[in-house]
């Protein structure tokens, strides 16, 4: 198994949003009309680290090597979370994963396809 090392960036703050949901965001914003706005957010609209989804590989990967350095990534944006209300109100969306639940649905289809990246 590869080891992923990256230098700095543990503590680096992220909106992150598994692909099921933005494909689900995307199918409903195709099929809801009419949109009033051009804009929607459809994120996981919640703020975690970068060290916190090292940490819940490590946990679903046995073996799996990644570390992250601590403190901000310099080459990335800070914000906060996307805000999901037009969203919600246009398109009746909500987030179904959460980073665990997300990262556990991926490294599941990972191992059902037989990828050597679950492999010890």
């Amino acid at each position: 198994m590869s080891t992923v090392l990256i230098t700095g960036g543990a503590d680096h703050p992220c909106d992150f949003t598994y692909v099921r949901d933005l494909a689900r965001g995307l199918l409903l914003a195709h099929s809801r009309r009419p949109l009033h706005d051009r804009l929607l957010n459809v994120t996981g609209g919640a703020l975690r680290t970068r060290g916190e989804l090292a940490a819940i590989v490590r946990q679903l990967v046995p073996g799996a090597r990644v570390e992250i350095g601590p403190g901000l990534s310099p080459n990335g944006h800070l914000r906060g979370p996307c805000d999901l209300r037009r969203a919600r109100q246009q398109l009746g969306y909500e987030p179904v994963f959460t980073l665990e639940t997300g990262l556990a649905d991926w490294a599941s289809a990972l191992r059902d396809s037989g990828s050597e990246h679950t492999r010890d």
